[in-house]
């Protein structure tokens, strides 16, 4: 081949190789949750094999805090592809509402969010991205923090979330969110924290919530079963 048509081929197959692929999504937060409160709110069938937090999902996330929209079409959700960490998945994102088919939690996660955050070539198919979110709650280890920090489960010891976010960011270096539940006239319980990462699973600061402070007044008029921003004072109640 002559030299003067072989460069322009190189050049070509150079900016093909460097092309990255497009992300229609920005940042991914990855949400951890305190089963204990959810199984106060929830009718639970099945408990984690640990007392710890286990993970509710990794959510792809539009700036400032938007699900994604036109991501691809996920592939079929297929249970034999998670066989080498089935163990793990069953320890630490287990689905407590249903103790007859685990899979069906998994497989709404990635229809949900796993076709988005598929198009970070770090996680690239279904086995990458449940193995990836196994990895990042190795990485952080809410209720080990926490715990050297002199905040352990009790359904007696109030504690400020400012002390708690204060904690996890000394811990990781980042800001977490946190989110709670509760019921009325009582003190709200930590339900879930929430930590972020960009596409190169780096952590980073979470986007703050618009409302990042509810007074207690604001959900003390009713029981709320869904996941809402703390309010100034929360619990981390016992497992039962």
């Amino acid at each position: 081949m002559r030299l003067d048509s072989f460069l322009p081929a190189l050049l070509l197959l150079s900016v093909i190789t460097t092309i990255q692929p497009v992300l229609h999504w920005d940042y991914m937060v990855f949400t951890q949750q305190w089963t204990a409160t959810f199984c106060t709110f929830k009718h639970c069938v099945r408990f984690p094999e640990s007392k710890d937090f286990t993970i509710h999902g990794l959510w792809p996330n539009s700036w400032p805090s938007e699900e994604p929209k036109d991501c691809p079409i996920a592939p079929d959700f297929t249970q034999n592809v998670l066989e080498p960490i089935i163990d793990q998945l069953n320890e630490m994102w287990p689905d407590v509402l249903n103790s007859e088919d685990p899979f069906d939690f998994w497989k709404h996660e990635w229809y949900k969010h796993g076709r988005c955050a598929i198009e970070d070539e770090l996680i690239g198919d279904e086995l990458g991205y449940f193995n990836v979110s196994l990895g990042l709650k190795k990485r952080t280890p809410i209720l080990q923090v926490l715990l050297q920090e002199g905040i352990e489960p009790s359904n007696y010891t109030v504690h400020k979330a400012e002390d708690i976010i204060a904690k996890l960011h000394k811990g990781f270096g980042t800001l977490p969110i946190l989110s709670c539940m509760k019921k009325h006239k009582e003190t709200a319980k930590l339900l879930e924290v929430r930590v972020c990462y960009n596409p190169s699973l780096e952590l980073i600061d979470c986007v703050p919530n618009i409302h990042t402070q509810l007074e207690s007044e604001t959900i003390s008029e009713e029981q709320v079963t869904n996941a809402v921003p703390c309010p100034s004072e929360v619990l981390l109640p016992e497992f039962t």
